[in-house]
């Protein structure tokens, strides 16, 4: 948009032009570990080379991954894994999505929503105090390729610390693997505000020096 105004009072003319476009808030090609990211239970950080149960020795791209147990069969003991993000600023931004790469081997003998087995996303606005589930599989999932899955977050829009967490509990025994790659953020940016202080009525302005603030509250490019 372009905005243009007349002071009262003043001998000056304001313009702005601005432009928006689609933003990456976050991304990793897991090249190297996040800063900042956490891992609790049997996640693990490296180079994938387990076949155990359909798990893949592959990454989607580069050298590395995310995963449970990437190297073996993974053995539960009701173990609840959980893959932390570090805070991720969306304060700037709207229509959030997470955007990210998994390989999931969670055969239905091994699911069993009653005795409480789950494979989930979960996601924290306030710096972790509290997490919501925003997306969650009680069901089978036996991946044979690299999958692509994007999320639609609207509860991270204008959030200053927003943070995703992948957790994996299943029962006692062995069983496959969650492997993640290429994982992003996405959003679009909010619409830059100007703000232009207008002199009140009376007031003389000199020819020399007119300010005006200016406050763009997005990226502009």
């Amino acid at each position: 948009p372009t905005g243009c105004r007349v002071a009262t009072h003043a001998i000056a003319l304001f313009c702005v032009s601005l432009s928006a476009r689609a933003g990456v808030v976050f991304s990793t090609t897991l090249d190297s570990a996040p800063p900042g990211w956490t891992m609790a239970g049997d996640w693990e950080f490296g180079t994938p080379t387990s076949t155990a149960y359909g798990d893949t020795t592959t990454t989607h791209s580069g050298t590395r991954v995310y995963g449970v147990e990437i190297n073996g069969s993974w053995l539960s003991d009701w173990n609840t894994c959980y893959l932390t993000t570090a805070a991720i600023d969306c304060g700037d931004f709207t229509n959030v999505q997470l955007d990210f790469w998994p390989w999931l081997n969670a055969a239905d003998f091994e699911m069993d929503p009653a005795m409480g087995d789950w494979v989930s996303i979960e996601m924290s606005t306030n710096g972790g105090a509290t997490w919501t589930t925003v997306w969650q599989f009680t069901a089978t999932v036996t991946d044979t390729k690299w999958e692509h899955i994007v999320l639609a977050v609207p509860a991270a829009d204008r959030k200053s610390d927003v943070r995703f967490r992948w957790g994996y509990k299943l029962g006692m025994g062995y069983f496959g693997s969650w492997t993640l790659d290429d994982i992003s953020v996405t959003g679009t940016p909010s619409a830059p505000q100007v703000t232009n202080k207008t002199p009140a009525a009376g007031t003389v302005i000199s020819t020399a020096t007119c300010n005006i603030d200016v406050t763009f509250s997005a990226p502009v490019v």
